[in-house]
């Protein structure tokens, strides 16, 4: 599993179309792996320890795989990509956002159910509510 934190300087805002790429590798955290016809699962929680149901976000089917695989890490170009629509976060305001500015997020490959990538994610309320 990769820690991958989504801090501050990402910028990731409220109310923003934004794409969450991961570069995924195997056990060994150096060799890619090659994520083509894997199916995925992307959430973003208030807490480690909510429960699914109470997910802010849940993506599956919208996930991707993007790139050409090469077993070098160096000529590797293929990532998992997750959509963020505008709508996934624009009721992701008030009390929840101010009080928890920073969030929990993983991505699991499901046919395995293995985690693949988790850590925290800073998401910031956008002026704009609309």
């Amino acid at each position: 599993m990769i820690r991958h934190n989504i801090t501050r300087d990402d910028a990731w805002f409220t109310g923003e179309l934004k794409t969450l790429q991961y570069e995924i590798l195997q056990s060994d955290e150096q060799t890619p792996l090659n994520c083509s016809g894997l199916t995925f699962s992307f959430m973003l929680k208030t807490s480690e320890t909510d429960p699914d149901a109470s997910a802010l976000l849940h993506k599956t089917s919208e996930i991707t795989v993007t790139g050409v695989y090469n077993a070098d890490r160096s000529l590797n170009t293929q990532r998992v990509e997750v959509p963020i629509l505008a709508s996934d976060t624009r009721s992701i305001s008030g009390w929840t956002l101010l009080n928890n500015l920073v969030y929990w997020q993983e991505l699991k490959r499901t046919d395995l159910d293995t985690v693949l990538s988790k850590g925290t994610a800073y998401l910031q309320q956008s002026l704009h509510l609309s």
